[in-house]
């Protein structure tokens, strides 16, 4: 008999006598049931027990707990797939030791989405233990890019990712937020634009062109050049799409021009310049004077005097300058004619540095000279005093100066010898000759007279 063994055979006597004279003898077999060592294979869980012995033919009794994280037990099986559910009503019917199966349900947990202002739909989803993650439709918006959804965490969780939450949670959505950055017009850069992630620092270069300046720094349209660190900008924490616009502009200067007296200087004051521009300056100093130097923030310029054209020329301008003139006096002098010493009958001619159109007067030994009295003439100046008043000198050294409109002056001396007497000594034998010279002379007259008209 299947599943039982036979433990004892038994005599069963029956009293009576049958047709032959035999009594009748009935032997009745006693049976003990078998058992048998179920195990249990959790499938991925663990049963408590493992293993348990079981009757033929009797029920399964109570059978091992099963646990599985993200599982609830769905009761034990003879097959790990299919096969016949075992309970504990269920009568043993074995003939071998056997293995159960645990099957399993896999639970759902809820999860929320949280995504900020952007338009969800559903807002939660119930999540399948060990099943890919699914999403809800998220509907983009310009200047975000939708980065994924993110556990509080900031673990990343993808359709590629197996659920493993064992109970309700949220993810949220991670976005970076477009910076476009542009530069109207020309003349120089911006750093590119980016997809910086929420919160973050992100910093912008702006990069002018030399001799150019940042003329205008607006962040989505909102002028923001006061809070310029130098040429860069950054934002300490991004939360939003930004756009950055910046305009260059030539680097403005102050060209400061200084009059100054005994010259003719324009333009002067301030002159409005950019960075590389050019400027001219009419420089031209008065009759009598001269420019010495001209002098850019008290640097005196490498230039070649007096100017030509009268115009100091300044190329290439890169800052703020002040330029100045620095005129001075000529210094007029003899350059003809000096020391001379007068003899009778001679006129004297002196050439003096000044110009003739600036010539006021002539001194002599401080005294104005009647202009009668000599003659001038170009070609610096050229006076010639005459004999008629170089005559009429006593003997003696005298100083002669030639006076001009603006206020210069040139000097030199000259000399008027004394006219040497007859009756010195010196001179006497010469006189005496001359007498006797002439008494014989008379004498020889009076004596051919006499003798022509005797």
């Amino acid at each position: 008999m299947s599943g039982k063994v036979t433990n004892i055979w038994q005599k069963d006597e029956r009293i009576g006598k049958v047709d032959n004279g035999w009594h009748e003898l009935v032997a009745v077999a006693q049976w003990e049931a078998k058992t048998f060592t179920v195990s249990f294979n959790g499938e991925g869980g663990t049963a408590n027990p493992t293993s348990l012995t079981v009757t033929y033919d009797s029920e399964y009794g109570t059978l091992p707990t099963a646990t599985r994280t993200g599982y609830s037990f769905d009761g034990w099986y003879t097959s790990a797939t299919g096969g016949t559910k075992i309970e504990s009503t269920t009568v043993v019917n074995l003939t071998q030791n056997t293995t159960l199966h645990a099957h399993w349900k896999a639970n759902k947990y809820t999860v929320t989405f949280e995504a900020g202002t952007a338009e969800i739909s559903p807002k939660t989803i119930d999540e399948t233990y060990d099943s890919n993650y699914v999403f809800p439709t998220l509907t983009e918006r310009d200047g975000y890019n939708f980065l994924g959804w993110y556990t509080e965490d900031g673990t990343k969780v993808t359709v590629d990712d197996k659920v493993k939450i064992t109970e309700a949670t949220t993810l949220y959505a991670h976005w970076s937020y477009v910076v476009t950055t542009s530069v109207i017009g020309t003349h120089g850069q911006i750093s590119g634009g980016a997809n910086v992630l929420d919160g973050e620092e992100f910093e912008i270069t702006l990069t002018p062109e030399e001799g150019y300046m940042i003329a205008e720094f607006e962040i989505d349209g909102v002028d923001k050049k006061s809070l310029l660190d130098g040429n860069s900008y950054t934002f300490d924490e991004v939360t939003e799409p930004h756009t950055v616009t910046v305009s260059y502009t030539k680097i403005p200067f102050a060209l400061y021009v200084i009059g100054v007296d005994n010259a003719e200087i324009n333009p002067t004051g301030i002159l409005n310049l950019y960075y590389g521009d050019s400027a001219s300056i009419f420089a031209k100093a008065n009759p009598g004077y001269f420019i010495k130097a001209v002098k850019v923030n008290g640097k005196a310029l490498d230039l070649e005097l007096p100017l030509e054209d009268d115009t100091v020329k300044l190329e290439n301008i890169q800052e703020n300058a002040t330029v100045t003139f620095e005129i001075e006096k000529e210094v007029y002098e003899i350059v003809e004619g000096e020391d001379q010493k007068y003899v009778d009958g001679k006129d004297l001619t002196f050439k003096f540095s000044g110009d003739l159109e600036l010539f006021v007067k002539l001194l002599l030994n401080g005294e104005e000279v009647d202009a009668k009295l000599y003659t001038k003439e170009s070609g610096s100046t050229i006076i010639t005093l005459s004999n008629d008043m170089l005559s009429k000198l006593k003997p003696g050294t005298y100083t002669l100066t030639a006076v001009y409109e603006n206020g210069n002056t040139a000097e030199t001396t000259f000399t008027v010898e004394e006219i040497k007497n007859p009756a010195t000594l010196d001179n006497i034998c010469l006189y005496v000759g001359v007498a006797v010279i002439s008494l014989i002379g008379l004498a020889g007259i009076s004596l051919y007279l006499k003798k022509r008209f005797n």
